[in-house]
């Protein structure tokens, strides 16, 4: 597979999230829902991000690990892959709690 600069993703990625150039897959949203996650909680996510990694899904497509905070200031991990000119969420969770952590 042909990879483009992870980077310059990354930044297109937090500029169509910031356009609201973006959707959940079914599932997320059900997990999002179960998690009492909500949808600013997941776009304040996305514009402090940092990336954390790549993975590929099983189709061959990039998947972009992120980090970011809620607006609690709550650390959420974010799965998510582009597609055209769209982003496609795929899962939202909250980072977990380290020992010692308050």
């Amino acid at each position: 597979m042909i990879y483009n600069d992870p980077e310059e993703d990354f930044d297109q990625i937090k500029e169509l999230v910031r356009d609201n150039a973006f959707r959940y897959t079914h599932e997320a949203f059900g997990r999002m829902v179960d998690r009492f996650l909500y949808e600013e909680d997941v776009k304040r996510a996305f514009s402090t991000a940092r990336l954390d990694g790549l993975l590929e899904d099983e189709k061959g497509r990039i998947v972009f690990a992120l980090s970011g905070f809620s607006m609690n200031e709550e650390t959420l991990l974010i799965a998510c892959r582009m597609s055209k000119n769209k982003v496609v969420v795929l899962d939202v969770d909250r980072a977990p709690q380290l020992p010692g952590d308050p």
